[in-house]
């Protein structure tokens, strides 16, 4: 009972049908994203693409390259899987390897 309650007083949720997934599982390779929040805790970096596809990843080289919440930058990265969020249901891809190659900043 306590469910459909909480369900009753949360927002409506963000219709995610449109998104879809950053590359292809397995296959290395360079992408354009943008780093929309950063969880320091966790080390736990969250970018979208142009077209408002999700991914994740936890830590990264090329530390020469800062990056900071707003920041445009080009990863080299290997799109481990895809998976849906467990939050909000949307798809995202969680990378490994992520070299960051070129920092444009921030929007």
């Amino acid at each position: 009972m306590n469910n459909v309650i909480k369900e009753e007083k949360a927002p409506p949720k963000e219709n995610l049908s449109h998104l879809g997934w950053i590359g292809t599982e397995k296959k290395r390779g360079s992408f354009f994203v943008k780093l929309t929040e950063y969880i320091e805790n966790y080390d736990l970096h969250k970018v979208v693409d142009k077209t408002g596809n999700r991914g994740i990843f936890f830590s990264f080289t090329g530390h020469e390259h800062k990056i900071e919440k707003g920041d445009c930058f080009l990863m080299k990265a290997t799109p481990s899987r895809h998976q849906i969020n467990r939050y909000d249901g949307g798809k995202e891809t969680y990378f490994n390897r992520v070299i960051i190659e070129e920092n444009k900043g921030s929007t």
